[in-house]
């Protein structure tokens, strides 16, 4: 799978980049909102997954993702959200939007999860 991965931490760009890289997928990265923003605009029909950071500078992975939902190409690619922000409040406006929701805290475990329902075409949980 060819996925956009977009944190402004450079360490977890690299943890988390190097697991997917070595579970097959291909990995293009950015570093904020704003920069990931560029990159989706263009080359719109390149990636088959965003997973975006929550609280990053310039724009945020929410921020993000509403641009995404704009653009008739772009809000088709799924995205998963991470974030160290578990508030039920918060998952429960991603998970509406259609997001998938991974806990930071759980380590990559989250993002297996959506990556395996993502892969069998499955919408994401409603809390």
């Amino acid at each position: 799978m060819k996925i956009l991965l977009v944190d402004d931490s450079k360490v977890i760009r690299l943890l988390v980049g190097t697991y997917l890289k070595e579970n097959g997928h291909s990995v293009t990265e950015a570093e904020d909102g704003q920069a990931a923003l560029a990159i989706l605009k263009k080359t719109p029909k390149e990636f088959e997954l965003v997973i975006t950071d929550l609280n990053m500078p310039f724009k945020t992975g929410l921020e993000l993702l509403d641009d995404m939902g704009e653009d008739e190409t772009l809000k088709k690619v799924p995205a998963v959200l991470y974030s160290t922000d578990s508030n039920s409040w918060l998952v429960s406006q991603i998970t509406s939007k259609g997001i998938f929701y991974a806990d930071k805290g759980k380590g990559i475990a989250d993002i297996e999860k959506a990556l395996s329902s993502i892969a069998a075409g499955l919408k994401p949980p409603t809390t």
